[in-house]
């Protein structure tokens, strides 16, 4: 009896001894133990790149103009408004050419410069300050077209024209059908010289008649003279002026 017990325990212990076991707190092989949350990647936010602003210069001469732009200038300024002048309707190139017109005026005195401007090319805010003369003031009785050119070497999508006032300037509508609804005039005559500041004597047909001169473009006159024989291209406003768009000594 003795002698079973003893092979017994001999067997059990050998049994424990061949079984694989694991002790405590030990991960069998293969085995990643798990470590709490897994670390969560936060995706980084791509900030557009700010836009670059659009380079801009006020036109001081507008015999500087494009060709089309200027007719179409001479089209518009009668009315309040804005215009943006581009390609390829108007031959601008790169550049774009914005109008903001205070209306016609019955005398001189008014303005129209620019406040501030702030463009890109989602987006063009431009304000304008528009002054008009004091009573005390003397004036030239004539009529005047208060203007702005501005030139941009982008095209903006978005268009905003205020003046100080918060006063909104609409877009205006052009359409240069047939080229446009003047009916130009061209006609060989002489030139007599300046009445004004405004105005030019040309005897046309050997009548003589008084020619207004567009607003901004004194500078058409250059060399000429009295007794100067010109080629001119004119049109007649509502108010019957006569209206030079061109001349030139022949």
């Amino acid at each position: 009896m003795k002698k079973a017990v003893i092979i017994f325990l001999v067997a059990l212990i050998a049994l424990i001894l061949i079984l694989p076991g694991c002790g405590p707190g030990e991960t069998p092989e293969g085995e990643t133990p798990e470590t709490g949350n897994p670390e969560t990647k936060i995706p980084e936010v791509e900030t557009p790149d700010e836009e670059e602003p659009l380079e801009y210069e006020i036109v001081g001469d507008l015999n500087l103009l494009p060709e089309k732009v200027r007719r179409a200038v001479e089209e518009l300024k009668a009315e309040r408004g804005y215009f943006v002048f581009s390609e390829p309707e108007f031959n601008t190139g790169d550049d774009v050419f914005l109008l903001i017109s205070s209306g016609e005026k019955a005398t001189g005195g008014y303005r129209v410069v620019l406040d501030t401007l702030n463009a890109s090319k989602s987006n063009l805010k431009v304000n304008v300050e528009e002054t008009e003369p004091k009573e005390r003031n003397a004036v030239i009785q004539v009529l005047t077209y208060p203007l702005l050119v501005i030139k941009l070497n982008g095209t903006p999508e978005n268009y905003t024209v205020q003046n100080t006032e918060n006063e909104i300037f609409e877009e205006l509508v052009y359409s240069d059908e047939n080229g446009g609804s003047k009916q130009l005039e061209r006609k060989t005559g002489i030139y007599s010289g300046q009445i004004d500041s405004n105005f030019v004597e040309i005897k046309i047909d050997g009548q003589a008649k008084a020619f207004m001169l567009p607003q901004g473009l004194s500078g058409i006159l250059t060399g000429l003279s009295s007794g100067d024989k010109v080629n001119l291209c004119y049109y007649e406003n509502e108010y019957g002026q006569l209206i030079i768009e061109e001349i030139a000594k022949e």
